[in-house]
């Protein structure tokens, strides 16, 4: 049986960094939205975290780079090739600020999405291309 990813992620960690103690605070529950809280308490507070998961895009940037939270580690995209494995456009953009990044991968998703179906869309005669803004969306409703 494989082992849960975040499991995988510490143990190959400890396996490079020999002594090295790993502490998972996880805040249970609400997707996140109990998290956040304690973790921009800890932050204003000055007691950081040395890493925590967030969401690519304003999350990210918005709530953590910009006040000065996080340090850029574009350093280790190029030396490690990390700038090569991941889609440029599609999400290491969503984790870059002044040409600097500031996130490691862990996995590719978004908190931020919209879904529906075809059906539900012609039903309420809404044609969707290959492009279609937010506006463009919206006027169709």
């Amino acid at each position: 049986m494989k082992q849960p990813p975040l499991e995988a992620l510490f143990n190959i960690y400890k396996e490079q960094n020999a002594g090295v103690e790993i502490v998972n605070a996880t805040v249970a529950g609400g997707g996140g939205s109990a998290a956040r809280p304690v973790l921009q308490t800890r932050l204003s507070g000055g007691n950081p975290p040395d890493s925590w998961q967030t969401h690519p895009g304003w999350e990210l940037l918005g709530q953590y780079v910009e006040p000065g939270y996080c340090e850029p580690i574009t350093d280790l995209y190029k030396s490690d090739g990390w700038d090569k494995s991941f889609p440029k456009e599609l999400v290491v953009n969503l984790m870059t600020k002044d040409r600097k990044i500031y996130a490691v991968l862990a996995g590719i998703h978004r908190g931020n999405v919209l879904g529906t179906t075809l059906n539900c869309l012609q039903k309420n005669g809404i044609k969707v291309g290959n492009k279609m803004s937010f506006e463009e969306f919206f006027a169709g409703v």
